[in-house]
């Protein structure tokens, strides 16, 4: 009950703001608390200078300390420096928000310019601020199976941490009629595959329908 009542309190308020600002920001809160964190995971990085590993970019510690917490990625000096990380548990998910943190103990500004993606949707583009360590881009519930962040040429791509917030994509990929192959494709064209839950034995035939084959 006293959760209902500081939602709807807090709700109350945004609502006050939104009539004032004229922005539908209660809208936003309730997308916020649709989503959940996705944890992502397999971190890499097109080069690494040092000790700047891709997988710190993912270890849950948002210090911006490179050099004491030794918490930070660190590519070398390249042409479209790179990050990755896929999502873990699940194929894909509908992304709303990635939050970056910056380097706060040295070459903070480096972070302009860098690029979010969702797969190869472009979520935005960061815009370094003095004072400002987190920042969020809204991808706008973009749906894809990794975090890709592609920073400037020539110039070093550091990542104190990269946490993306969203809803767990749940769609399978198998069909309900017991067809299956590339003849027999889901609604959006994926190709379609014998359902798991069925049991291990269970195989796609030549003519694109799923039977035991360990029968």
């Amino acid at each position: 009950m006293s959760l209902n009542i500081v939602v709807v309190t807090h709700a109350l308020a945004l609502l006050a703001i939104s009539v004032a600002s004229g922005k539908d920001l209660v809208l936003d809160m309730w997308s916020d608390l649709d989503s959940r964190s996705l944890k992502l995971v397999n971190a890499q990085q097109s080069s690494t200078y040092k000790t700047g590993y891709a997988r710190k970019a993912i270890d849950g510690n948002t210090s911006g300390w490179y050099s004491t917490d030794n918490s930070c990625t660190h590519t070398g000096l390249q042409v479209k420096p790179s990050w990755q990380a896929d999502f873990a548990e699940y194929r894909q998910a509908a992304v709303h928000k990635v939050i970056v943190s910056n380097r706060v103990d040295c070459c903070s500004d480096r972070l302009s310019h860098v690029k979010v993606y969702v797969d190869d949707h472009l979520c935005g583009t960061l815009h370094y601020r003095g004072g400002t360590s987190q920042y969020p881009v809204d991808c706008g519930g973009a749906v894809g199976s990794r975090i890709n962040i592609v920073g400037k040429d020539n110039v070093y791509l550091t990542l104190c941490e990269v946490r993306a917030f969203g809803v767990v994509e749940t769609r399978t990929n198998w069909r309900n009629d017991n067809r299956c192959g590339k003849n027999h494709r889901l609604p959006d064209g994926a190709v379609s595959i014998c359902n798991p839950n069925l049991g291990e034995w269970m195989k796609c035939s030549q003519h694109g329908y799923c039977y035991d084959h360990g029968k």
